[in-house]
């Protein structure tokens, strides 16, 4: 329907993407459905693209658990939303301060410093990802290349070769003949007693990457 395209068009003007956002939709033949849809800007080529899916959640699938699966997911890695990993976060943060438990956080830019990737080589990245980290573990898309993963019951050291397996796997996968591997570079980071919220974690992980880039360092720092 024409105005719940401009509705659309207009919440991705105040944000880079919408998630699950419910909506009218209609076919050529005039048959008129609910539909839910996920959209991000995105640029593709040089180009400033918008990437959608549509789902249309009935009875027999259950549309419930479909809504909430399209609410969290990104909508082009299948992984976790930046939103979820935020709620998540927060409660494993409470959870390690109030009974002690160890939580880090990791992070990873993958390719070129301020190259956008496409579409199908970044899902193919968060794939190789997805299979060095645990089940508990939660792995999120943060930015446009950027992937947040994190680590619950997990020391530092841990945290660290778990990071370092990514870089290795991404660094080490073949694509195509003209893509071998991308360049990657990562930071990881615990709970400390001093932190007020987990985005002091985020925020050292995330510092400990930039200082991974501009020194040219090929480890994964920690901070």
């Amino acid at each position: 329907e024409e105005d719940e395209r401009s509705r659309l068009l207009g919440e991705l003007g105040k944000s880079d993407a919408v998630d699950g956002a419910e909506v009218s939709l209609r076919t050529n033949s005039e048959v008129t459905f609910m539909g839910l849809v996920t959209s991000r800007r995105a640029n593709y080529r040089g180009e400033k693209v918008i990437v959608s899916s549509i789902a249309v959640p009935s009875e027999d699938v259950g549309a419930e658990s479909a809504r909430h699966q399209l609410a969290i997911r990104d909508v082009i890695t299948g992984l976790y939303n930046r939103s979820y990993f935020s709620r998540v976060a927060r409660h494993e943060f409470e959870r390690a301060r109030r009974y002690g438990r160890t939580l880090c956080v990791g992070v990873i830019e993958l390719g070129p410093e301020g190259e956008t990737l496409a579409a199908e080589l970044l899902q193919a990245l968060a794939d190789i990802c997805l299979d060095c980290v645990r089940e508990n573990d939660v792995l999120a898309r943060h930015t446009a290349n950027e992937l947040v993963v994190l680590l619950p019951e997990t020391e530092i050291a841990g945290a660290k070769v778990v990071m370092q397996r990514m870089r290795f796997e991404v660094q080490h996968a073949g694509f195509s003949n003209d893509v071998k591997g991308l360049e990657s570079r990562a930071g990881v980071s615990e709970v400390l007693t001093e932190d007020d919220s987990v985005n002091d974690v985020i925020g050292r992980a995330k510092q400990a990457l930039v200082d991974s880039r501009d020194s040219g360092n090929d480890a994964v720092l920690v901070l």
